[in-house]
């Protein structure tokens, strides 16, 4: 299912995963792989529902606390999802996923970098496609706006506009390298206490 997923297969990816259902309908497995299925084409709500299945009959699994802590912060519950990525790294405090799940919910909370986190978390969850489109539907309206105001006889709002989308642009690219290095430092410094 996951291959399948990550060749853009979707309705193949799918069939894998009612396949492993009949086999074992009540897997905390195949219940998660439902949940990171509908998370990944979007269906956040169809996703939580799944996460919520898989820890109702077994809440320390460790799939299902950071499909939930994923969804979860998907859906703005920042601090729900600091619980279940908490959960996972008390468990296995080597856990990357956990740990790339808690360098979210800090980008998140972050004041300057948490709009270009859901900006990009929102872009990814368009797709390639779609988030072309939208990209290039933004750089023609700034032009356009740009352009308007500079003819209306307002040259110097029509620059500073003009400036505006470079500095998203800047702002965007900054936010990326950022984004790495939080994860970095995440995944290269945590540590529990001595007495923990």
């Amino acid at each position: 299912s996951r291959i399948y997923r990550l060749q853009g297969k979707s309705s193949e990816s799918l069939s894998s995963i009612q396949a492993a259902a009949t086999l074992s309908p009540n897997s905390v497995d195949t219940l998660v792989a439902f949940g990171e299925y509908f998370y990944d084409t979007g269906n956040k709500t169809k996703a939580l529902e799944y996460a919520k299945e898989a820890l109702a009959i077994n809440a320390g699994s460790s799939s299902a606390n950071l499909l939930m802590g994923v969804v979860l912060l998907s859906l703005n519950h920042v601090q729900e999802a600091e619980y279940h990525a908490k959960f996972v790294i008390l468990q296995d405090p080597n856990s990357n996923e956990a740990l790339k799940l808690f360098a979210n919910i800090k980008m998140r909370k972050n004041v300057v970098f948490g709009l270009w986190w859901r900006f990009n978390n929102w872009m990814a969850n368009l797709g390639n496609l779609k988030g072309s489109f939208y990209l290039i539907l933004g750089f023609l309206l700034f032009n356009l706006v740009a352009q308007g105001v500079t003819d209306l006889g307002f040259g110097g709002m029509g620059a500073v506009i003009s400036y505006a989308w470079i500095g998203l642009v800047i702002y965007s690219w900054v936010g990326i390298p950022y984004y790495h290095k939080v994860l970095r430092d995440e995944l290269d410094s945590f540590r529990f206490r001595s007495d923990f």
